[in-house]
C-alpha cells in the first residue's frame, strides 16, 4: 500500500533511497542543510570578530596616542594628526 504525499516519507526504508521524488528531504538533503548551516554560522561569527576587532583597535590606539599626549612624548599636532587620521 503506498501512502500519498507527505506519509511517504514514513515508510520504512524510504528515506535516503532513490525514488520518483515522493520524499520530502533526504539524508543528503538533511546533511546538506545542516553543513548549510554550519558554514553560515561560521561565517557570521568570522564577520562580528573581524568586525568588532578593527573597532576595538582604532579606539585604542588613540587612547594610546593620547596618554603619550599628556605624557608629553608626542606634540599636540602629531596628536591632532593621528586623531585625524583615525577619523575622529
Amino acid at each position: 500500500m503506498d501512502l500519498p504525499g507527505i506519509f511517504s516519507v514514513l515508510k520504512f526504508g524510504s528515506i535516503g533511497k532513490i525514488n520518483s521524488g515522493g520524499d520530502l528531504i533526504t539524508v543528503e538533503g538533511y546533511i546538506r542543510l545542516g553543513l548549510g548551516i554550519v558554514v553560515l554560522v561560521m561565517i557570521i561569527i568570522i564577520l562580528y570578530r573581524f568586525n568588532s576587532g578593527k573597532s576595538n583597535w582604532r579606539q585604542s590606539s588613540l587612547e594610546i596616542m593620547k596618554k603619550r599626549y599628556e605624557k608629553g612624548e608626542i606634540t599636540k599636532e602629531e596628536y591632532e594628526k593621528a586623531r585625524k587620521k583615525q577619523g575622529k
